[in-house]
């Protein structure tokens, strides 16, 4: 793609968030396609909001390339095409830890996959490696006392690090507050 002066032109970060968001919008509207009608359910269905809400935000990014496409005039001087598509992309920085963490909870469990993202997230805010191990293993630790034994919730322990396995204890005192 070229630029009216006829060098090609960049993409910048706010197009690459839209085309994230289009691909997010559009895995999302493919899920409401499988929402099944239950017996006591409204005219219209389950999925009829959710298809809603997907097809305006089709329509909305729809309309975001429309306007970068047909616009007469792309500011040059804009400081974070200056400063090159990584800088752009730090804003976004925090989000991987996000998505790792969602990717490892299951496998790892949530008391290992907590310990692992707060000290990940910890160290990307520029906090020292002491610190941020400490800081991972007391806030993982205070959650899953609040989730697991204070809230009775069913948390995941993992199947490629079963929790319950390498620390039977933990499953141990759930039984006993069970009684």
């Amino acid at each position: 793609m070229t630029s009216q002066s006829g060098s090609p032109r960049r993409i910048d970060g706010e197009s690459v968030l839209v085309l994230c968001f289009v691909v997010f919008t559009t895995l999302y509207l493919y899920q409401t396609l499988s929402f099944e009608r239950t017996l006591m359910s409204d005219f219209v269905g389950p999925s009829a909001f959710p298809q809603l809400v997907a097809g305006i935000g089709l329509v909305l990014a729809v309309i975001y390339f429309l306007q970068l496409r047909f616009s007469k005039t792309r500011s040059p001087t804009n400081s974070a095409e200056a400063e090159g598509f990584l800088a752009q992309m730090a804003p976004l920085l925090p989000v991987v830890p996000i998505v790792f963490y969602v990717l490892i909870l299951e496998p790892l469990g949530f008391l290992f996959a907590t310990v692992i993202y707060v000290f990940v997230a910890m160290l990307l805010f520029g906090q020292a490696l002491v610190k941020s191990l400490i800081y991972a293993f007391t806030m993982s630790t205070a959650f899953f006392i609040i989730f697991y034994y204070v809230l009775l919730t069913q948390v995941p322990m993992g199947w490629l690090i079963e929790t319950g396995r390498v620390l039977p204890f933990l499953v141990q005192i759930r039984r006993a507050i069970e009684g």
